[in-house]
């Protein structure tokens, strides 16, 4: 009987937590990427293409903050190529009335459908976790829901991965008629000590041919 009572007590604290958060789902999202000039933005009225909280229910927010079960989250990085990154933060409103940040990671051109992953330990809604502290998000990899791309696209994401030019993040190689103050000091320091020896050389030729002369 107390066992019972107990999982009825867990039961309720968790519907006490994830039910509000779910039914009130987050105010606004921004995705910022590659090939996106401005970021795309979703709200509760923005319309069926942009709508965050359809955008939240696809990319697997809720169980990646709250938990889940069965749990859709997994641990361990999807075995499959992901292709691009985006960000998405959400701005989930809190108790205080303000609004807290949750980062989510976004892999829209990934083989077989969108990942997403979320970070762990995110702290958000403020008093409501153990001891009063904030909550924080339990995080891994979700599968996307079939329907996410398509959701993005509608947003203003491009329908095939942008071409990213990685020359930007290489380090360029140093001219070589512009050395390095260090290599250019050691070169004059060697040129320096060569031409003395070659004078003292010369100096000490000449007195010994007077000798053998002599």
């Amino acid at each position: 009987m107390k066992r019972l009572m107990a999982v009825a007590g867990a039961v309720l604290l968790i519907s006490s937590v994830v039910a509000p958060a779910g039914a009130k789902g987050a105010s606004e999202a921004t995705i910022r990427g590659p090939g996106l000039e401005e970021p795309l933005t979703f709200s509760r009225y923005g319309g069926s293409g942009n709508d965050v909280n359809l955008l939240a229910e696809q990319s697997g927010i809720f169980p990646a903050m709250f938990g889940q079960s069965p749990d859709p989250m997994e641990d361990n990085r999807p075995q499959k190529t992901l292709g691009l990154r985006y960000i998405i933060r959400y701005a989930m409103p809190n108790p205080a009335g303000g609004a807290d940040a949750v980062v989510q990671h976004i892999f829209p051109y990934a083989e077989g459908g969108a990942v997403t992953y979320t970070p762990p330990g995110q702290p958000f809604m403020e008093g409501e976790g153990v001891d009063g502290e904030r909550l924080r998000t339990k995080g891994g990899w979700y599968q996307g829901l079939s329907l996410l791309k398509s959701t993005l696209v509608d947003a203003g994401l491009p329908l095939k991965a942008p071409e990213v030019s990685s020359s930007g993040s290489r380090a360029e190689t140093p001219s070589p008629s512009a050395p390095n103050l260090p290599v250019a000091a050691i070169a004059v320091l060697v040129v320096v000590a060569l031409t003395g020896f070659v004078l003292v050389r010369r100096q000490r030729w000449p007195s010994a041919r007077r000798g053998e002369a002599a």
